[in-house]
């Protein structure tokens, strides 16, 4: 892959989720294509502040992204959605940024926080939904080791 642009500052693999080493830098443009087309310009920190996008992005570029993007994919119905990181992949985008590290969960209910938009897309040939585990609860995955092959580009190897 030519022209590759991801983060320096590795900071968000001291994240719990990535414990299990599961967490995987995804193609930005994938990432937008599953993002909240409806979200606004603004966003909230942590300590719960309304910001503008460019200044969590400004933070992120200087500081270290502590919390990666969380992907959600129903097995059931098939949709996957960007729960989190609507703002930081549009931001990313249009810094030229190709790749930003996500964390996988399987679930049963696909929206989370209404909070971040009701969004969901459908993609049935995504993953080997067959080789998933039937939980009740959800759970983490390593993406590269489910993704259909037609669509394993989207994933920095």
């Amino acid at each position: 892959m030519d022209n590759i642009k991801i983060l320096n500052n590795e900071l968000w693999k001291k994240h719990p989720w990535n414990v299990a080493k599961q967490i995987e830098q995804i193609s930005t443009h994938f990432l937008l294509n599953i993002a909240n087309k409806e979200s606004t310009n603004y966003t909230d920190l942590l300590s719960g502040d309304i910001v503008h996008q460019n200044k969590v992005w400004y933070d992120i570029k200087n500081n270290g992204m502590q919390e990666p993007l969380l992907i959600r994919i129903n097995p059931k119905t098939k949709e996957v959605r960007l729960e989190s990181g609507n703002h930081r992949i549009k931001t990313a985008i249009k810094d030229n940024f190709t790749h930003l590290p996500c964390a996988i969960f399987i679930t049963k209910k696909l929206v989370w926080n209404e909070g971040n938009g009701k969004h969901k897309k459908l993609i049935k040939d995504f993953i080997q939904y067959d080789k998933l585990i039937e939980c009740p609860y959800d759970y983490q995955i390593k993406l590269s080791d489910y993704i259909n092959k037609e669509y394993s580009n989207i994933i920095l190897r």
